[in-house]
């Protein structure tokens, strides 16, 4: 293939990595090269189609936020959720149907919660773009608090949070050198 002529050309010990676009564009929105290695699911090329959301899943009306991923890998989610054609927001509110968090804490995570949001993992989003999305697939991947744990919200003292807004600081067993 032309891409092995063009490998014939390069130096001796040279490493080629063969890379998404998800991870050109990862690594343009954080300013700074990735290895693709590090999310290999995202910034390696896979070897099937990526499967959009079907129609009857609303793609359209899909509203999606992250939590907790940090860095490339936040950006190349939000990558993935863009191909497959759905909207990311970097705020939660009411509107947003999903929100992808790695555990369950934070203040979006409460709010998601409350708000009735479904909360799963990303391994829920690469599982809709390798077999697509069916209804009730963000079943497997719920981001719930741990068996027996319930969240308690406090009342933020400073921390950046603007009045009235609410913190999630631990579980209610939990001791306070442990939040």
């Amino acid at each position: 293939t032309s891409s092995d002529a063009l490998c014939t050309m390069l130096p001796a010990g040279t490493v080629v990595h063969r890379v998404s676009e998800a991870w050109v564009l990862a690594c343009i929105a954080e300013k700074q090269l990735v290895p693709p290695e590090s999310h290999p699911f995202i910034f390696t090329p896979q070897l099937w189609p990526l499967q959009p959301f079907p129609p009857e899943a609303e793609p359209e009306a899909m509203k999606v936020s992250i939590s907790i991923y940090e860095g490339p890998e936040r950006a190349g989610i939000a990558q993935l959720l863009k191909a497959m054609g759905v909207k990311c927001t970097s705020k939660l509110n009411r509107k947003n149907t999903h929100l992808i968090c790695r555990e369950a804490e934070g203040e979006k995570f409460a709010k998601a919660k409350g708000w009735g949001v479904t909360v799963v993992r990303a391994e829920w989003l690469y599982d809709c773009a390798e077999h697509g999305w069916s209804p009730g697939s963000e079943a497997a991947w719920v981001v719930e608090p741990p068996p027996g744990e319930e969240m308690v919200a406090k009342e933020a003292e400073g921390g950046g949070m603007g009045l009235g807004e609410r913190q999630i600081v631990g579980s209610a067993h939990s001791s306070p050198a442990s939040q």
